[in-house]
């Protein structure tokens, strides 16, 4: 679930990249697309294993997976069993709308917009009120805002 990633990983290898504050386009999510799917801690693995292949690319000059290398091969596999295993569930509408804002205020959060991570996580929170994460970084966001 995280190609895209790769791809501005591989890119950032060939030339000079950097976040800009103002937005140059709309991403459009859709409800049933493969991120409303992932979870946190399946994007973060994933995110890892591209790092590493990233670090190794920069340090020897070699693509482990493009190479054949075995364990790196194994692990991909491993990484991509367990995004199947989990998107083979039946999820429902409610608790994938749940996750996505999730991810959404995750992303704010990273970025330090707190308005709009509180924003999705109260979105989070009405679709699925079972959503522990989001109650868990909900508890966080209100400490950070009001007691800093």
């Amino acid at each position: 679930p995280t190609e895209d990633y790769d791809l501005w990983l591989r890119f950032s290898e060939h030339t000079k990249m950097a976040n800009l504050e103002e937005p140059l386009y709309k991403w459009r999510v859709n409800i049933d697309g493969i991120m409303s799917s992932v979870n946190a801690e399946q994007a973060k693995r994933s995110r890892e294993f591209l790092q590493k292949l990233a670090m190794v690319r920069q340090e020897k000059g070699v693509d482990l997976l493009q190479e054949g290398d075995l364990a790196i091969i194994k692990e991909f596999a491993a990484i991509r069993e367990q995004w199947l295993l989990t998107n083979k569930k039946v999820v429902s509408f409610r608790i994938r709308s749940s996750q996505l804002n999730y991810n959404f205020a995750e992303d704010f959060l990273r970025i330090g917009d707190l308005n709009s991570c509180f924003h999705y996580l109260k979105k989070s929170i009405i679709d699925y009120p079972l959503n522990f994460d989001a109650w868990h970084l909900l508890v966080g966001v209100i400490k950070k805002r009001f007691w800093q």
